[in-house]
């Protein structure tokens, strides 16, 4: 009589994706160095923004070879105006654009979206709550109005806009933070902005540090 017996599971080896913790998302969306500890990073949106800018200067091109077949029409030089403005916001934004999203002990660095909320103190972030926008859960963040009052007035038109219709000021998609649900996300930033003693976890480690625990 044979009897079936549970195989024994490996031992987990370091850079494996845990799912009991819903923050472990896989090395290419989400950098923690430091393990556990550490800034939240997640990844680079160049190539996203290299498309951008490829297909804005089809579109310039374009414009500019139907300029010189028609001559000067006022509706298609207001085009090319804007596509250039859009071109030099590419550019501009591929220039800075080391990731989409960070978290650190000094705060959340937002650029998801052409005009996101950009470099966010903690001190500045009232709250995260979630919201129901583009038809599912998100994370909403309401900042200070001190905050609101140093940023430009495009970026200040979205959050208006944004807080009528929602009550907050920056929106986030919960995918950022891997596979955490927007629940499990919002709880987690409401740690640190609540409680700053933690932030400190934040903190991103020496490389000295982060040798000797790897070692």
């Amino acid at each position: 009589m044979t009897h079936d017996r549970e195989q024994p599971r490996a031992p987990s080896r370091p850079g494996d994706s845990d799912a009991s913790d819903p923050f472990q998302a896989s090395a290419q969306e989400i950098s923690r160095p430091g393990g556990d500890r550490g800034p939240l990073i997640v990844g680079d949106k160049r190539r996203l923004l290299v498309v951008g800018i490829s297909l804005t200067l089809v579109a310039l091109a374009t414009s500019l070879f139907l300029l010189s077949q028609i001559g000067a029409f006022p509706p298609l030089i207001a085009l090319i105006a804007l596509i250039i403005v859009g071109l030099a916001v590419f550019c501009f934004r591929y220039a800075r654009a080391a990731h989409v999203l960070r978290v650190d002990e000094l705060g959340i660095d937002d650029r998801t979206r052409a005009f996101g909320g950009g470099p966010m103190p903690w001190d500045c972030i009232e709250a995260c709550l979630l919201v129901e926008a583009d038809g599912r859960s998100m994370l909403g963040l309401r900042l200070s109005e001190a905050y609101r009052e140093g940023v430009n007035f495009m970026a200040l038109a979205v959050m208006d806009a944004q807080r009528l219709e929602f009550g907050c000021d920056v929106i986030l998609p919960p995918e950022v933070f891997g596979q955490a649900s927007a629940a499990q996300s919002r709880d987690y930033l409401n740690r640190f902005i609540e409680t700053p003693s933690l932030r400190s976890e934040l903190a991103e480690k020496p490389s000295s540090a982060v040798q000797s625990e790897q070692g």
